[in-house]
């Protein structure tokens, strides 16, 4: 089932903070959703540049999941992340990737998830099935895609 499939990733399974919401999370939380995860950074310009395409596919697809994880580490607090989510209009889930969700993300994708400027992001189906790590800056269009082909499988 779904939550067994997500739940397998140790990045899936620990608790992370919604820093706009102050909600504490998992992203196994939402198996059976279509989720959306980037890695990013707040001093990186093609991450925000590709976090306001994300923002534009959220408005259309509501009901699949939007994750941002900045992997600035102590670098960033959460005050910070969340005028930067706020300063920028994004109001999907954003949070601090803790030292164990990044350990365990690039344990799978490899060490490119931590490189905030090539855009690092993935999928993971309804399904539970985690897609490929995709880097490159994608148009709201082409994630919109990636989503829909999500569900038609």
């Amino acid at each position: 089932d779904a939550m067994a499939m997500v739940a397998s990733h140790a990045w899936a399974t620990a608790p992370l903070t919604d820093v706009v919401t102050g909600n504490e999370f998992k992203i196994a939380d939402f198996a059976g959703k279509n989720i959306y995860v980037e890695t990013f950074a707040t001093w990186c310009p093609n991450c925000k540049k590709q976090l306001t395409e994300v923002q534009a596919v959220k408005e259309k697809m509501a009901s699949d999941v939007f994750i941002a994880l900045s992997v600035e580490g102590a670098d960033i607090d959460m005050d910070s992340l969340k005028a930067y989510a706020e300063k920028n209009g994004f109001d999907f889930i954003v949070a601090v990737a803790t030292p164990e969700v990044l350990e365990s993300l690039v344990t799978e994708f490899g060490a490119d998830i931590t490189n905030p400027p090539a855009t690092p992001h993935f999928f993971i189906s309804s399904k539970g099935e985690a897609s490929e790590l995709i880097t490159g800056i994608e148009s709201a269009d082409e994630l919109a895609g990636h989503l829909s082909m999500m569900m038609d499988n």
